[in-house]
């Protein structure tokens, strides 16, 4: 038991081949980290943005970015379905959806350093803040004045926008140093 001549039960196993295909199914999911392609494959609509909330129909009407929480590698956007909000506003308790968005025009899927969050009020009038790693943002243009892009992003709770933006880069309201 235990002791054949022959090196047990593991010999038998590299004998039969079975080896390469035993760390194999061992290695599955191995490797680099993936989305699986989710980002490549999510789709950003030549509409503005628009998409589903908290389980309600949402619309982007005004979006701008909040320039003491930008820096010379991303702005800080926010982007709204209430047209009442104003350049550099603060405090909004209503859905809206915040970004990070590169100050380099290109393409950028989502991930940890770079997502968007789904802000909203639950049923139990708590505001919640769902970050989005699954996304993707194009960025077309990027000047003082204005950003040009698009985006798409979902959250696993069933959030999902999609579309393209142009939104106005709002003044820092901070006294300049000096």
């Amino acid at each position: 038991m235990g002791g054949d001549k022959d090196g047990g039960p593991m010999k038998n196993v590299y004998r039969m081949g079975w080896f390469p295909l035993l760390v194999a199914g061992l290695c599955v999911g191995c490797g680099e980290e993936s989305d699986g392609g989710s980002a490549a494959a999510l789709v950003i609509e030549e509409t503005g943005v628009a998409g589903t909330v908290n389980g309600q129909a949402w619309t982007m009407t005004v979006g701008f970015t909040k320039p003491f929480l930008s820096d010379e590698t991303s702005f800080r956007v926010e982007l709204f379905a209430d047209d009442t909000m104003e350049c550099g506003a603060s405090a909004y308790e209503g859905s809206h959806i915040i970004l990070a968005v590169p100050t380099t025009a290109g393409e950028y899927a989502f991930g940890p350093s770079l997502n968007g969050t789904f802000v909203y009020t639950n049923a139990e009038d708590r505001l919640i803040n769902a970050v989005s790693l699954d996304g993707r943002l194009v960025v077309d243009e990027a000047t003082d004045e204005r950003i040009r892009g698009g985006v798409v992003m979902t959250h696993p709770s069933g959030h999902l926008i999609s579309g393209q933006f142009d939104i106005a880069v709002c003044a820092d309201p901070r006294p300049s140093p000096g």
